[in-house]
């Protein structure tokens, strides 16, 4: 059900000389603005994008609409602000500010491939974590069941973490 405002604006009592007022014509808003400095820390240090660096994706190029890295950052931002259950990124790719996080090049998700995506810019629970919750059958980031006996986790559908180290430049 959505709610219809019929006022412009909402004056209420000010604080100390400021006036204190109440508009509707925000557009989208997200409540979490203070995530924005946690990307001007990634921005500096490229902490999630060398995680995400630790990913091989075996998933079709052709059908690939949330790059790893876009998906790495997307889960940590989503718990760093509290919201770490996978169910809760059903709600969340609808938030553009978390889509701008995750870099994606459309924010606000208008120009998804699929119509019953658009206005969603980020990854729902079921791309973000691969039945992490609800089944039982592991989390987003399972021990590998390889044949072969390799090392390394499956995540998610068909990315595979492998043994990932510092950068060639933070070795000592």
């Amino acid at each position: 059900m959505n709610t219809e405002c019929s006022a412009e604006r909402i004056n209420f009592h000010g604080l100390g000389g400021r006036g204190v007022v109440g508009r509707f014509d925000g557009g989208r808003i997200s409540s979490d603005g203070g995530c924005v400095l946690l990307r001007e820390v990634e921005e500096r240090t490229h902490i999630l994008n060398r995680l995400a660096g630790c990913f091989v994706d075996h998933r079709d190029p052709e059908l690939i609409e949330h790059s790893v890295g876009s998906l790495v950052k997307q889960r940590v931002y989503g718990i760093a602000l509290g919201y770490e259950d996978l169910n809760d990124h059903d709600t969340l790719r609808y938030d553009a500010l978390l889509g701008l996080l995750a870099d994606k090049e459309d924010p606000s998700g208008a120009g998804r491939r699929r119509t019953e995506d658009r206005g969603k810019a980020l990854a729902g629970k079921s791309t973000s974590g691969a039945d992490a919750e609800g089944s039982g059958e592991g989390g987003p980031l399972q021990e590998d069941s390889r044949p072969d006996g390799g090392d390394g986790y499956v995540v998610g559908g068909g990315l595979r973490r492998v043994p990932c180290g510092p950068p060639e430049g933070d070795r000592d």
